[in-house]
């Protein structure tokens, strides 16, 4: 059978000791409990060991928390919280993600500049400049950081490399920068980049290009032979 020990507008935050025994006793199979009654039981084991339905940081006598771990309050959200073992700008990992073989994600910020970064396969070298391997499995490794003018990628080939050992041929490329593109959008599926303003290569390569001008539209590119056309 149900049984309500409170009713649903029921907003105490301790129980009795009638009706804590009541959880206990073989003859109530089931109950509808309300949030008063939960909030009572959470209570009553806090008090237990010490902390405040208020308090935001503190130690579970179970060790799942350790001290100066925000906790949870039962009636508001998590509180503000810090991470990070150094100050951002002496190069961090806030987060890494678990796994069987080092850390395949992080989450962190960058020496010097504190650019926020996540990563993958790739961790932070704290303390110095750089990104050192996370985990020692055969993946790509690459990160995504950000700045207060652009947007970079970091790229490296699969490779099984160390824990804690430097990535071989890691190469930063900027994809985005607020000085030289007002705005851009990218196609990937067409593989076509549209940008307003001045777009600046150090190497362009046209490859696959269309050998009449059938078909184009007036800026559009075709090669006759030898000699690049543009369509006016």
């Amino acid at each position: 059978m149900a049984r309500n020990l409170f009713n649903t507008g029921d907003n105490r935050t301790s129980i009795s000791d009638s009706e804590k025994a009541a959880f206990g006793s073989g003859t109530v199979n089931a109950f509808n409990v309300t949030w008063g009654v939960l909030k009572g039981l959470i209570k009553t084991y806090l008090d237990a060991v010490g902390i405040s339905l208020t308090n935001t940081t503190g130690t579970l006598a179970d060790g799942n928390l350790s001290s100066n771990v925000a906790l949870r309050n039962i009636d508001n959200k998590f509180p503000t919280t810090t991470f990070g073992t150094n100050n951002s700008t002496n190069g961090t990992n806030f987060i890494l993600g678990n796994y069987a073989y080092g850390n395949v994600v992080a989450f962190g910020a960058e020496f010097g500049s504190s650019n926020p970064f996540i990563g993958y396969g790739i961790r932070h070298n704290e303390n110095s400049v750089g990104f050192i391997s996370s985990t020692p499995i055969n993946i790509p490794r690459s990160y995504l950081k950000l700045s207060g003018t652009d947007l970079r990628i970091g790229l490296a080939s699969m490779q099984a490399t160390a824990e804690g050992s430097p990535i071989t041929g890691l190469t930063e490329k900027i994809i985005y920068h607020s000085g030289n593109s007002n705005s851009s959008t990218v196609d990937w599926n067409a593989k076509n980049i549209v940008a307003s303003g001045k777009v600046t290569a150090t190497k362009l390569n046209l490859s696959s290009l269309p050998t009449s001008a059938a078909g184009l539209v007036s800026g559009d590119v075709w090669r006759n032979g030898t000699v690049l056309n543009i369509v006016i």
